[in-house]
């Protein structure tokens, strides 16, 4: 049994639907905290655990002037120091835009999401998700499937990384989910997961189950 931790934070979500998400999740034992209660938790406890999913989309950490008790970006830091898995999922992306660290760990050359440079998010986007790689274990046993999730555009989409999955619609990025190596430290990042639309789609939950595996390397 995996003990990951998901962090949460800057974005609404359909909680319980996210909840079941991960309590429907076999083999994984998954602690949902916003990003403040993790920054804030003993080394002990965050080193506990196998992996961490980003689902946080907050902008600032700067506890100086929000509630923050302590600025989490020391203990993300440590993840990757110790070798543990880490996934980026949906607006994760989009976290923490002026930190450069973050930018190395997802892995794009521009997470601005700013109208006003070209980025859009557009809602219930029909999607084709092409299989890049399908001997990766991430995709084991996952075709090309049919979705509906929310898509992001963005002026400039050139992910760093090994390419998984890639859609092609106007209205979303093409790369879709790719793998790097962040220190010692694997990191997976899917663009897909909006809402429940795409949570309950059994090849969105494959591939993240399989993410998570893959990050903590079991």
């Amino acid at each position: 049994m995996l003990k990951i931790a998901v962090i949460t934070g800057g974005h609404p979500f359909d909680l319980p639907s996210f909840h079941q998400l991960f309590r429907k999740m076999e083999g994984v034992d998954a602690y949902i905290q916003h990003l403040d209660d993790f920054g804030t938790s003993p080394d002990e406890i965050r080193d506990s655990y196998d992996a961490v999913v980003f689902y946080t989309m907050e902008q600032s950490v700067a506890y100086e002037d929000t509630w923050f008790k302590r600025d989490p970006r020391p203990a993300i830091e440590r993840l990757f120091e110790r070798g543990q898995g880490v996934v980026a999922l949906h607006h994760s992306f989009f976290a923490l835009p002026d930190w450069p660290f973050w930018d190395e760990v997802i892995g794009l050359q521009n997470r601005q999401s700013d109208p006003d440079a070209g980025f859009e998010f557009h809602f219930d986007v029909e999607q084709h998700v092409d299989v890049l790689d399908p001997a990766h274990p991430i995709l084991t046993g996952i075709e090309s499937f049919e979705t509906v999730d929310e898509g992001y555009h963005m002026p400039d989409e050139d992910a760093q990384g090994h390419l998984l999955l890639k859609v092609d619609h106007p209205k979303t990025m093409r790369p879709t989910a790719w793998t790097r190596e962040v220190k010692n430290s694997r990191v997976f990042c899917f663009q897909l997961g909006h809402d429940s639309n795409g949570w309950n789609h059994p090849s969105f939950e494959a591939i993240l189950r399989q993410g998570i595996f893959w990050v903590a390397n079991s």
